[in-house]
């Protein structure tokens, strides 16, 4: 799945669940902030297992939260 693809998916489940009364555009930022708050708690576990290895796992999910930025 390219970043831009799982950064649609992440937010398209953060939209859904918003059950509060926003407008349109509120819905967005708001999925937007949460998406971001969950890759950064993804980011903060790879980072403590941090080795070559995940290296490839980083750089993904930091490509989904400039994908998120950009949507």
């Amino acid at each position: 799945m390219t970043p831009k693809e799982q950064a649609i998916l992440i937010l398209a489940k953060y939209i859904n669940l918003s059950y509060i009364q926003l407008q349109e555009k509120n819905k967005i930022l708001f999925s937007k902030k949460c998406a971001m708050i969950a890759i950064d708690e993804i980011c903060a576990a790879i980072y403590y297992h941090y080795d070559e290895s995940t290296e490839k796992e980083w750089s993904y999910w930091q490509q989904v939260k400039r994908a998120i930025d950009n949507l």
